[in-house]
Formats: structure tokens, sequence, C-alpha cells
């Protein structure tokens, strides 16, 4: 398995602090992203599953336990993270996931082809996304689908200026250790811009309006929580402010990249809303999307939202050359 240089540093962030290690990203999969596979299974039929770049498996899990009929295969670059994701499948005496290490940047025939491939947080940390979305084409069938999870650019300004700071400072010319400490110390400096307890307030309604009871209680606690120190903070801290390499999307950006990649965008599944409608409450002016494309639709959208990631529900429409 060969390694380039930026890969080689990814591997060494994982090893290091393999994330998450806890939690399943506040049931992340079974709120978004299984009802649109259920729907889809009607048409398209999902017996094999790919979690292309599983990490510590906390989404794999999931959907091992939500899709008992279905056999999943995961796989990861990092044996600590694949190690942990391990347990977590034997914690749940789940037996339809396989676990695997391979390369995303590397199309291994042996895993064969799939029905659907999930891949979360991932591609924009390779050092070449195109050719990583080029191999997960290559383990989808045709006119199957993916969900690509992607960092949006407009809704993580504060941490890509917060990440120059740290360079400024001299984060990385320092060993790990301190590095995370660097950043834990600086975060209140940099990251300072507080909201009031009214806008705090109206940013948990929004999200109620929206969600309703889902996942209510665990977002109303971490919106308002403190920023905290320790082990499982110093893992959250090295994945979002220190990672050696990744890429931020614009949303035209990103629909480049699928059809680079021989796939169609379908939908949006999380992070903004897929109609002009659903974004601007139904004010009648703005919303009148029919003079609109759906390209400069989207990027409406995403100007108003300013969302921090979004996931992509993409369509496999032609074969990629080896």
């Amino acid at each position: 398995m060969n390694l380039d240089a930026g890969t080689k540093r990814v591997v060494e962030l994982y090893s290091k602090y393999p994330f998450p290690w806890e939690g399943t990203h506040d049931d992340f999969f079974p709120r978004f992203i299984l009802p649109a596979m259920t729907e889809l299974a009607r048409d398209y039929p999902i017996r094999r599953l790919l979690d292309a770049g599983c990490g510590t498996g906390n989404v794999t899990v999931e959907i091992g336990s939500h899709l008992p009929g279905v056999e999943v295969t995961a796989v990861d670059l990092t044996d600590i993270s694949l190690g942990r994701a391990k347990e977590r499948a034997e914690e749940r005496k789940l037996t339809n996931i396989r676990f695997q290490k391979s390369n995303l940047l590397e199309h291994d025939p042996a895993l064969g082809v799939f029905d659907f491939v999930y891949c979360q947080g991932v591609i924009h940390h390779l050092s070449d996304p195109l050719a990583g979305l080029k191999n997960l084409n290559r383990y989808l069938k045709r006119d199957h689908h993916a969900f690509v999870w992607l960092y949006s650019l407009l809704g993580r300004k504060r941490i890509l200026e917060f990440r120059e700071a740290l360079r400024i400072l001299g984060v990385e010319d320092l060993p790990w250790e301190q590095k995370v400490q660097l950043a834990m110390d600086a975060r209140p400096l940099f990251l300072t811009e507080r909201p009031t307890l009214l806008r705090k307030f109206i940013k948990v309604l929004d999200f109620f309006e929206r969600n309703r009871f889902k996942g209510l209680g665990r977002y109303v606690y971490n919106y308002f929580a403190k920023p905290s120190h320790g082990t499982k903070a110093g893992i959250s801290v090295a994945d979002q402010y220190l990672h050696p390499q990744d890429k931020y999307y614009r949303v035209a950006e990103a629909f480049d990249l699928f059809s680079g990649a021989g796939f169609e965008f379908v939908r949006v599944l999380t992070g903004m809303s897929n109609s002009l409608t659903e974004s601007f409450k139904g004010q009648s002016g703005i919303a009148a999307a029919s003079r609109f494309s759906k390209m400069e639709t989207y990027v409406l959208i995403e100007l108003h939202e300013r969302p921090e990631g979004i996931g992509y529900l993409i369509k496999k429409t032609r074969e990629i050359a080896d």
C-alpha cells in the first residue's frame, strides 16, 4: 500500500487522535440518511454497502444496526481507528459488518461492487479528492447512489481564520501534544465572537422548527456548553483545527467534483435546504425559484444559510476507466 506524504500525515493524526472516540454524531444516520436510503431501496435494492473511511466506526455501527439485512464493508487506513470500530461492532454484537484496511486513493477490486456507498467527512481529507471519488465510482453499481459529506467553505471561514492564526503562532513546528495545547489556549482569543443569549435561543428555536424534538436535547446541551478540555476535547481540537490536509468546498465546486467523477447531484440530505421556499420561509419575492437555474438556486441557499458542511446524495451516471 503506497501512501503519499499528505496521506501519511493524516494517518499520523488519526493514529494519535482517533476521531471520534465516542458518540454517534447525534444519531446522524437514522435521522438524515436512512429515510432517503429506504426510499431509494424500492427501485435500487441495497444488499451490499461500503462505508468508505469509517474512522472509529461511530456511524458504521448505526448503519449495521438499522440495516441488519445489509452486508456492510467498512474500510479505513488507520489501524487504531479500525480497532476501535471493531470494538464498537462487537459491543453491539453486530455480525453484518466486515472491517478492512484500505486506501481510498488506490482502487481495490477485491472489495467488489456495492449497491450504496456512504462516505462522511473523508473526501475533503484526501490528497487527491477527485481520484478518491473516482474510486468510489468504481465501487458502485451503475445508476446507484452514494452519500458524500463535505466541509462547506462559507460556514467554516472562522475556522480557517483561526488556523491561519495558529500557523503564525508556530503550531506547525510543535509536537502534537503542544499543538493541541496551543490550539486550546488560543481558541478563546481568536474565536471570541459569541452570540448573545437571545440569539442563542433564536438558533435553538430555528433548530426546533426544522427538526422538532429529534435531537433537540443534545443540540441544546452542545450549543450552550462551554469548551471542554481533556483527552476527548484534544481529539476534537486536533481534527477540527489541526488537520494536516483538508479542503473546504463551495456548492458549485462540489457539483463540479461529482461530475468529474461520473456522478450527478440528486439532492441535499443534510446541512442546508433544497428549495428557496424552505430556506427563505416562503418570502414570495425571493422564493420565486422558476427564474433561477438549479445551480443558482443552491448557491442562493448556500449564501443565505452558510452551512458548515453539506451531505450530498449523488447518483452514478457513468463508468470511470481504470
